[in-house]
């Protein structure tokens, strides 16, 4: 099976670690465990593969064996479960809870926040 990826491409804020999209390194997490598992994954965003990308009208869009599973959100690890018949496992430091402490947070420059900022791919 294969799964291809259409993603938008990512924002300043993601690059520079200041505002991560969580759904987006969740999804990438998931889909470094189906490549571990056999499942064939190819993921284009919308900066690194402008050509590949822009005859897909929505994005984030999401193939499996080209056939349309998802389109305009991120599947989650338990969709894609569902879908390739595998035990996955889900990335813990990447959860709501970390999406909703950053969700206060008023702007990019120097990490300035309403909250703590919470790295979802901080080791510790």
């Amino acid at each position: 099976m294969k799964l291809t990826a259409y993603l938008t491409a990512e924002s300043l804020g993601s690059v520079l670690g200041i505002e991560k999209d969580v759904k987006r390194y969740q999804f990438l997490d998931t889909c470094k465990e189906l490549e571990k598992s056999g499942i064939e994954v190819e993921i284009y965003d919308a900066h690194n593969h402008a050509e590949r990308v822009k005859d897909i009208s929505v994005l984030p869009s999401f193939y499996v064996d080209n056939e349309l599973k998802f389109e305009g959100k991120y599947p989650n690890t338990q969709e894609l479960q569902s879908i390739f018949k595998l035990e996955l496992n889900e990335n813990k430091q990447t959860s709501d809870l970390i999406q909703a402490a950053n969700d206060g947070r008023i702007g990019y420059c120097c990490g300035v926040g309403t909250d703590i900022y919470l790295d979802p791919n901080d080791e510790e």
